[in-house]
């Protein structure tokens, strides 16, 4: 199974935010890392929404997370996580990375302290779960702002995470 595309156990979020809470960048606030693990697991952005985001940096208006979608420039807003609510303000305003090879090479420190592969592709999965099961957004509105496939939130919203990635291990993915 390719593990860049499985989405993340509970058990292995929890060990990935451990180990991004543990690196320090400087220049960045303690505990920076950490809170971008989280916010693109909990968002399911592409880092393109932090690098690319030009004169609209993502902001929180009215509990709602909103910013521009890079790959076609369309306005997008998301009901704000619990888990991200007492800091996000805070943290979308810090200064951050300005291209991609950055958080490819910040995540690639991440998957190795937490001994697994980390990259955003794998958030963008573990999103669409949580987005579906946590906040309980409808399927239509997940695969517009992830531009995911129906079939694939399908797959994401009806079954334990555990028969997905045992269903992906069966195909080769």
């Amino acid at each position: 199974m390719r593990e860049a595309l499985r989405p993340f156990t509970r058990e292995e979020r929890e060990r990935v935010f451990a180990a991004a809470d543990q690196v320090e960048i400087r220049g960045r606030s303690k505990g920076w890392l950490g809170r971008l693990c989280r916010v693109l697991c909990y968002t399911g952005w592409h880092p393109a929404v932090l690098y690319r985001s030009g004169e609209f940096r993502p902001a929180l208006q009215h509990g709602r997370l909103q910013w521009i979608r890079p790959k076609n420039r369309r306005q997008m807003e998301l009901p704000v996580h619990r888990e991200l609510a007492p800091w996000i303000q805070e943290w979308l305003l810090e200064p951050r990375p300005r291209g991609p090879a950055r958080y490819t090479q910040l995540l690639d420190q991440v998957g190795e302290r937490a001994g697994m592969k980390v990259n955003a592709l794998r958030f963008r999965h573990t999103a669409c779960i949580i987005l579906i099961r946590d906040l309980h957004l409808p399927s239509s509105d997940v695969q517009r702002l992830l531009g995911v496939t129906a079939k694939t939130l399908l797959v994401y919203a009806e079954r334990p995470i555990e028969d997905i990635q045992m269903d992906m291990e069966k195909a080769g993915w």
